[in-house]
């Protein structure tokens, strides 16, 4: 993505195949060309579109582990990382499109990084993650990050469903056939049990019914009488009782009907009497996925006219010379298909506009109109990429012909269109086109990067980047993981060449993206460029721009994180005129005020605060009323996925990612075994009746390593303490052994927030239990040598203990810019001796890499204790808007 070019060239065609001539324009009076320029270049400024990238640190995961990302955020308008915002939103969605956490990341220049945590409770399952700034919502979806990614579970996980569907025909109607087959975690079939199961059409239950597994475990579900046509997702979700514990499972209804929607995209939008034309198409099976077709083409006598032929996406194109009078239709002969498919209709006068995008250095762009329209209007073909112009030509019209050869010398890769227009500014023809340069992009070398290394050695690594230009001054980010468990999948990895240059910028699903930038030979570009005839997306209203009605921003850039909420009566009835006060007193802040509007609503937007930042707001009446209940809005996150993004879903998570589950269970059970597991312990609870959440003795009884408490604190007793760090070091201070802020650090508490280590404490008012536990020399065996300094165990409320009570006093912890927090990379001595074994599945991570004004930069990391192959990814971007991506392999032995 290279710094957008501020001027403009005329190439003038005066016959077939002229070559390109160059002028500025210097004159006084705007010719009508350049009056519409200029009107582009001002739509382009009025409104900039902001892509992101997400770069990941592997493709898979499963629970308790982290989800560590990089943000790339970019300004199509100035060609660099953006800085319209200064804040992102990252959701990680379940299958559903619930929101199961949200990051909210700082944006320094484009730039920022952060976490999801994933509990070991976390149920499998296909999950997604989503990105966007608030000025990405002023344009469609189409510019918002989308990855699915798939999330395993072996700790939680009591039962594995293996799922096949089959579509079957019958004269009495047509049915899907779900076959299940159901195991238990140690591997025996869970048979002759009966379940619950039922249809979701999204979250609306259509059908219930229950049914029991075989011997074998197996059971065979008919399911009837359901819109499988419907644009959500639907699903079967089973319910059964495993060792007394009800178990969910949800499983997408992913199954091909073996119906094949082909359809037709002449090049330019209409195939005209007389002349000869391209025409792309592209097949699709029930769930928009591409699959491999051949046929012919027959006119309305039936005799064959054309042939086609796709690529294995079911992509492809022909050349069809049609006829006044004439009807054509399409017969796939490579399938057991009985349907015809009709081609659009032809017309008698028009314009078309082909392309040659094949050769390195030029674009063929050829005219070509029915004579009828020769010497009837001038005509004028723009090359543009967001609305602002690259190149333009006049175009002769004395002959129904003309051809022109534009350089691709400094034009920056990514999506273009060819507009055709006449004298009235009108769109005739559009032709949408993709350019991969190659000297657009950073190269990265290594310095010293061999074939071959021990395990557990120190890789000091040096590196340069370049283009075509210079070295230039980058922003990188490396993951390294170990191919033997995350197995890569180069056409469906997170890659920034697919999220900045091509996604958003085409409609649709587009299937493998990566595909298109893992070669750049002339299949490639073939392939490409039936992608862009299938779903290039014309976008632009000319109509708008010939008027001068440029777009708006109604949605803001954000730098800040306004509060909001709304004030009523006890009825429900907003209170206009209310003032409202706001106050953090941990941080000192000046207590604010507002006033509510004719709707009760109130606003507070002068604030940018942590995740772990709680405030006071109130609402008062002049007459000091209690009859005030303030409420603050919360995050209200539903997106349900498209049903193509089906394509990516996996019907079998724990099949699936077999290999990488049974590799982390080993990695798990190691930092288990030295005592430094941080993710959730479960705890069985033992049931109390009455209102104590106290456990009793036989609890801390059956985990090796606990004893009772010492301390146990209550939430009624945490009387008006503001934080937890005052309230224990104050009242229950355990012998001066916690420090001042609840962190781990050495000589500290180690806090376990609902079973979970943690970095970070609660909000008090969401604590319902504090556990004490003193330092003893023997508290080794559950926490290892971390709990040798004491525990701190926090139990969080549930949203039931929970009370809701009306008040015009509240007092919030409002989701904040999330914590960033270092991933953890051991370091080892030449005298190290191995008594613990390292297994990390992502051996390396790091976000923020500068290189140096030459170019150079340098990071190291350790290798694990496993032999094999190593894949590093660096990606990054330069300060002047040129990407980067480059792919290591390496041996450990």
């Amino acid at each position: 993505m290279k710094t957008q070019i501020k001027f403009y060239f005329m190439l003038i065609a005066i016959s077939i195949a002229t070559q390109p001539v160059f002028a500025h324009f210097q004159i006084s009076i705007d010719p009508p060309l350049i009056q519409l320029l200029k009107k582009l270049e001002k739509y382009s400024n009025s409104l900039p579109i902001e892509k992101v990238h997400i770069h990941l640190d592997k493709p898979y995961y499963s629970s308790g582990e982290n989800i560590w990302f990089k943000a790339y955020v970019t300004n199509t308008q100035s060609g660099t990382t953006s800085n319209l915002s200064k804040l992102l939103y990252v959701d990680l969605l379940d299958a559903q499109g619930e929101l199961f956490k949200q990051n909210r990341v700082a944006l320094i220049n484009g730039l920022g990084w952060a976490d999801f945590a994933l509990p070991d409770t976390l149920a499998e399952g296909n999950y997604r993650i989503r990105a966007y700034t608030k000025w990405m919502e002023n344009e469609p979806k189409n510019y918002f990050f989308e990855k699915v990614i798939k999330i395993g579970n072996t700790w939680e996980n009591s039962l594995n469903i293996e799922t096949a569907f089959e579509w079957n025909q019958q004269p009495t109607g047509d049915h899907l056939q779900a076959n299940l087959k159901m195991i238990q975690k140690n591997g025996s079939p869970f048979n002759l049990q009966k379940f619950q199961y039922e249809i979701l059409n999204g979250e609306e239950s259509v059908f219930k019914n229950s049914a029991s597994t075989d011997s074998e475990g197996k059971v065979s579900l008919i399911i009837k009488d359901i819109n499988f046509n419907a644009e959500t997702i639907q699903t079967i979700k089973i319910t059964t009782i495993i060792n007394n514990k009800k178990t969910f499972k949800l499983i997408p209804i992913i199954f091909d009907s073996r119906k094949i929607d082909l359809q037709f995209f002449p090049e330019s939008g209409e195939m005209i009497n007389g002349i000869s034309s391209r025409i792309a198409f592209k097949a699709l099976n029930s769930i928009g996925k591409g699959i491999p077709v051949s046929g012919v083409i027959n006119n309305k006598e039936g005799q064959v006219v054309a042939e086609f032929k796709s690529n294995e996406l079911g992509m492809g194109s022909f050349y069809l010379l049609p006829q006044e009078g004439q009807n054509y239709t399409a017969t796939i002969n490579s399938l057991n298909v009985d349907s015809k498919y009709s081609l659009p209709q032809s017309k008698a006068s028009g314009y078309i506009l082909s392309v040659n995008n094949d050769g390195d250095d030029k674009i063929s762009a050829k005219i070509a109109f029915s004579n009828d329209l020769i010497s009837s209007d001038s005509l004028s073909l723009i090359l543009h990429q967001h609305g602002l112009p690259f190149y333009s030509s006049q175009i002769a019209t004395q002959k129904n012909t003309s051809v022109l050869n534009l350089p691709k010398t400094n034009l920056p890769s990514g999506v273009y269109t060819l507009t055709l227009l006449n004298s009235q500014e009108i769109p005739l023809a559009e032709r949408v086109l993709f350019l991969n340069q190659e000297n657009d992009k950073i190269k990265i070398e290594t310095k010293n990067l061999d074939n071959s290394f021990k395990t557990r050695e120190n890789m000091i690594l040096h590196f340069n980047g370049f283009n075509a230009d210079s070295s230039v001054r980058s922003n990188y980010s490396v993951s390294v993981t170990h191919t033997s468990s995350v197995v890569p999948d180069e056409e469906n990895e997170t890659h920034i060449y697919t999220s900045l240059l091509l996604k958003g910028d085409l409609k649709g699903y587009i299937e493998n993206p990566n595909r298109y930038f893992i070669k750049n030979d002339l299949d490639t570009k073939k392939d490409l460029d039936h992608l862009m005839l299938t779903q290039g997306w014309r976008k632009l209203n000319w109509e708008h721009i010939k008027n001068e009605k440029f777009p708006t921003s109604p949605i803001q850039s954000q730098a800040l994180l306004p509060i909001t909420g709304k004030v009523t009566n006890s009825f429900g009835s907003p209170r206009a005129n209310i003032k409202v006060t706001i106050l953090n007193p941990l941080l000192g802040f000046n207590p604010e005020e507002t006033i509510t509007n004719e709707q009760g609503r109130f606003s507070f937007n002068n604030y940018i605060y942590l995740d772990t930042v709680s405030f006071f707001a109130h609402a008062i009446r002049k007459n000091n009323s209690n009859d005030l209940i303030i409420s603050i809005d919360e995050i209200n996150v539903k997106d349900f996925p498209s049903k193509s993004i089906l394509n990516e879903y996996s019907l079998n998570i724990n099949k699936d990612l077999e290999a990488y589950l049974r590799a982390n269970d080993k990695y798990f059970a190691e930092l288990k075994r030295q005592g430094n597991l941080n993710g959730v312990i479960n705890l069985k609870e033992v049931e109390i009746k009455g209102e104590k959440t106290v456990r009793d003795e036989s609890f801390y009884k059956s985990f090796h390593g606990i004893r009772k408490p010492d301390i146990v604190i209550e939430a009624k007793d945490f009387g008006f303490t503001m934080d937890l760090i005052t309230l224990i070091s104050t009242r229950y201070n355990p012998s001066g052994a916690i420090t001042s802020s609840l962190s781990n650090t050495p000589g500290g508490l180690l806090m376990v927030v609902d079973g979970m280590i943690s970095e970070f404490a609660p909000n008090i008012q969401d604590i319902a239990l504090i556990e004490i536990i003193k330092p003893i020399s023997s508290f080794t065996s559950l926490y290892g040598s971390r709990g040798g300094n004491g525990v701190l165990l926090i139990t969080t409320k549930s949203k039931s203990d929970i009370p809701v009570k009306n008040t015009n006093f509240i007092y919030f912890n409002p989701p904040g810019i999330s914590v960033s927090r270092e991933f953890y990379s051991p370091k080892y001595t030449a005298n190290s001796v191995k008594t613990n074994l390292d297994l990390r599945k992502t051996v390396y991570w790091n976000p923020n890499i500068l290189s140096e004004k030459n170019g150079d930069f340098s990071f190291n990391y350790f290798n694990t204790d496993e032999p094999g192959t190593y894949r590093m990814v660096i990606e990054g971007i330069s300060e002047t808007g040129h990407l980067a991506r480059k792919v290591y392999t390496y041996e450990v032995k």
